[in-house]
């Protein structure tokens, strides 16, 4: 907290309070499953929902510094923004917060280099394995997103990736004289054109003071007609390389925790190979056989359906594999230049 706060130059900031709820199944507002942290914010206040018995990690820290952060993105710099379609506020609004809540973690220390990176391939492997790639904004505003985790987060994928590729872009742009935390001061001091609420006009006009060019034919292409959106190869520095790899999200099929403690198979999703396989909610679930966190390998339940009993293997993923964007740490360029790499990772 008193990194963002120094990072936005503020020194006058009151209090801000955190409460730290553990919730169970049972717990009336809770993360949605498979997802063990999360909250809501109030008027300097967080409140905070943690599985009971997982421990105080990384994910923790990056759910605190998203929603701090939204105390400049949300309530000050895109406020006015926030009559724009949602699909089209949620890229900024909760997109770069994610960008800048990772980033900070990054360079506080708090998570290290390839956890950071690690991250950012989750990210773009759930975005081009997204049943939402492709949607115009207008496809996706008819889509009830708040009954699939997935979907609610395109949105902030596609901000995500808007916020490194402009930060490469900038970067490039001003020989390393200028970034997106440059282009986010600059929004929120006051000396964007204009002393109303932000417009995407106004954020046009400051990102073409870095860039020369316009934001508008990226919002229109990307976000408005739901064209792919390609990661910048200079996204994490120069010590950091771009491939392409034969991947899908990793997922186990199926709710594991509820279904071993009630012995029924439930929370099948049908874009899965598990699915694909033969797995149904419903079935009587005998045995893990061979459980595993890798889509290259296999998973083994056995299971009773209608009596018959029978063994279902699959690979745990979501849809199917495919060529997806994803970042490599240059070890050789590490080895030689640590503190250099570190400092473009973290710009």
């Amino acid at each position: 907290m008193s990194y963002e706060r120094k990072f936005w130059g503020v020194k006058n900031k009151p209090y801000y309070f955190i409460t730290l709820i553990p919730w169970h199944d049972q717990t009336p507002i809770a993360p949605l499953p498979n997802k063990p942290v999360g909250g809501v914010s109030q008027h300097n206040m967080f409140v905070m929902f943690r599985c009971a018995g997982c421990s105080f990690n990384a994910p923790v820290f990056d759910t605190l510094s998203h929603e701090y952060f939204h105390n400049w993105n949300s309530k000050k710099i895109f406020k006015g923004l926030q009559n724009s379609a949602w699909v089209k506020t949620a890229s900024f609004i909760e997109g770069f917060t994610n960008y800048y809540g990772m980033k900070f973690n990054l360079r506080l220390g708090i998570i290290t280099p390839q956890y950071y990176i690690d991250q950012y391939n989750t990210l773009l492997n759930s975005y081009y394995h997204s049943g939402a790639l492709g949607l115009t904004s207008s496809q996706f505003s008819k889509i009830d997103m708040w009954k699939d985790l997935a979907l609610e987060r395109y949105p902030y994928q596609q901000g995500e990736i808007l916020a490194h590729n402009w930060n490469a872009t900038i970067l490039s742009s001003t020989h390393h004289h200028a970034s997106l935390d440059t282009m986010m001061k600059q929004l929120i001091n006051g000396k964007n054109p204009g002393k109303s609420n932000l417009t995407f006009e106004k954020m046009d006009h400051v990102y073409k003071n870095y860039t020369k060019t316009s934001i508008f034919p990226q919002i229109q292409s990307y976000i408005n007609n739901g064209k792919v959106i390609v990661p910048n190869k200079n996204s994490l520095g120069s010590c950091v390389d771009l491939v392409y790899k034969n991947i899908a999200p990793y997922t186990p099929g199926l709710d594991v925790h509820n279904s071993k403690q009630s012995n029924i198979i439930s929370g099948v999703q049908i874009d899965t190979q598990a699915y694909k396989a033969g797995l149904r909610n419903g079935q009587k679930l005998l045995a893990i056989k061979h459980y595993s966190t890798k889509i290259n390998d296999t998973m083994l339940l056995e299971v009773s359906d209608h009596g018959h009993a029978k063994v279902i293997h699959y690979q745990p993923y979501l849809s199917k594999l495919s060529q997806t964007p994803q970042f490599e740490m240059n070890a050789k360029k590490w080895k030689a230049e640590p503190k250099q790499c570190l400092k473009e990772l973290s710009e």
